[in-house]
């Protein structure tokens, strides 16, 4: 009986390589960190996994984590900022290194069209009272509009 009880032990305390368990000595394996790629960008998302080199070979894992949405193979560490009100980059900021590509116009009649002679090129608006809308005919009434 103190045979099988000793061997039974052995198998039930032994970790080399299993799923999500560190190793109990260091000469079992060396794990190391590991991600799902739900968007196949080459990052993964949430937190790390720890598996053997064989396991993150046969589970399809990547080395490569930091990406904040891996859903949208688009937002990932590795691409620029976008003009988009989403944090493209993974920095943590929504569009500030993002293309100025929006063209803001005032809106002084407050009326929701802006003056079409007048523009301020920003991605995020400058400030309360600037539109995107152009269309304003007469941008000190705000009866005349479109």
């Amino acid at each position: 009986m103190r045979g099988r009880m000793t061997a039974a032990f052995a198998l039930i305390g032994s970790t080399a390589c299993s799923p999500g368990v560190t190793p109990a000595h260091p000469s079992d394996c060396a794990p190391s960190r590991a991600y799902r790629d739900l968007d196949q960008d080459g990052y993964g998302g949430g937190a790390p996994l720890w598996r053997c080199a064989d396991e993150i070979e046969a589970e399809a894992l990547i080395s490569t984590g930091g990406d904040c949405d891996d859903t949208a193979a688009r937002v990932n560490p590795g691409v620029s900022e976008s003009c988009n009100d989403i944090d493209d980059d993974c920095d943590g900021s929504i569009d500030e290194d993002a293309p100025a590509d929006r063209s803001w116009h005032p809106d002084a009649d407050g009326d929701g069209y802006g003056d079409p002679n007048n523009s301020f090129s920003s991605c995020a608006q400058p400030e309360v009272g600037w539109v995107l809308d152009d269309a304003d005919c007469d941008d000190s009434n705000p009866d005349h509009k479109p």
